[in-house]
This record gives C-alpha cells, structure tokens and sequence, in this order.
C-alpha cells in the first residue's frame, strides 16, 4: 500500500509568530491505507510506543528520554533525538527535542529543533466508509514553522521519510 503525501502552504492567516519574512508555516499531510488484514488496536499500540515511532523513522540515529516530566508539562514522554541529514555533498547531524503525547484515536507529537524550526503534528487512525466497506486509514497531519530558505529542504525530508516510515510501520504491523 502507498504513502499519499501532500504539502500546502497555510498563507499569513496564521498567528504572528509565522508573520515573518525570515520564517514560513506550512501544512503536511500523509495518509496510509491500513490492509483489512491489520487491527486498529495494533495501530494504536504502536503509535503509543514512542520509541518505537522513533526507530521507524528513517532519519532517526539517536534518541535519549528527558527523565523528568516536569521538564515538559502536559506531554507523555519527551526525548531529546538526533537525524542524519544530507543533501548533495553536505552530511551533518541534527539535534532536537520531541514530546508525545496518547491520544484516543492516536497520537500528538511537537518537534522543536533551532533556527526556529517547531513541527505540531496529530498521527489519528480514522474509520473510512465507502459504500458498504469500512476502512482504517491513518491519517498524520503536520503544522510545520522554518525559516524560509530552509522549506524545500525541510518539505522534502518530510515527504520522503514519512513516506519511509508508514511502510516501516505497515511492514512491523504485518509481522
């Protein structure tokens, strides 16, 4: 099954923070069919598995847990995660915070990374009804703030790792 991927820029309705010549805010969105064949509550499961959700994710090469939650109110588990970039010659590192949170149809997670870089993300697992069938589809959709400059670079790690990772997640949920 395949990845739909789309992008969209959310224009300067938005709030000031993204009213900046420097800085851009756009709309990701990427739904994964799921097989007849795999259960909702195994979807759910390993959504809620933050580690899990981490290693699925291509870019990933590190992630620490931040001990305490009083670090970050209001979030299930918060680490500080390191991705292997690249783009053309250039290979570098990249190192962030990332905090989850459960939800009853799935999961929010927040990136927060420098140059001003925040991803607010909602990953739900949705019934879909088509005539007679019902489907589950899950459906993740992303806020995401960079500086301008950097959105083709961002957009397009976006697009191919989360497209890596829902076959990764499809591929664990059919073992």
């Amino acid at each position: 099954m395949a990845c739909n991927v789309q992008s969209a820029e959310t224009g300067y309705d938005q709030a000031p923070r993204t009213m900046s010549l420097l800085k851009t805010t756009f709309t990701h969105t990427t739904s994964t069919p799921i097989p007849p064949s795999i259960r909702g509550q195994g979807v759910l499961a390993l959504l809620r598995d933050h580690i899990a959700m981490m290693e699925l994710n291509p870019l990933v090469i590190a992630h620490t847990i931040i001990p305490s939650p009083d670090v970050v109110p209001a979030w299930d588990s918060t680490y500080i995660v390191t991705d292997k970039m690249s783009y053309g010659l250039w290979t570098g590192k990249v190192t962030y915070q990332v905090s989850f949170r459960n939800t009853a149809d799935g999961l929010e997670i927040e990136a927060k990374a420098a140059m001003g870089f925040i991803s607010e993300a909602v990953c739900r697992l949705e019934e879909r009804t088509t005539g007679e069938s019902t489907d589950l589809v899950l459906l993740e959709t992303a806020k995401v703030t960079c500086p301008r400059l950097l959105r083709p670079f961002v957009e397009g790690k976006i697009r191919t790792s989360h497209q890596e990772l829902c076959q990764r997640l499809l591929k664990r949920l059919n073992l």
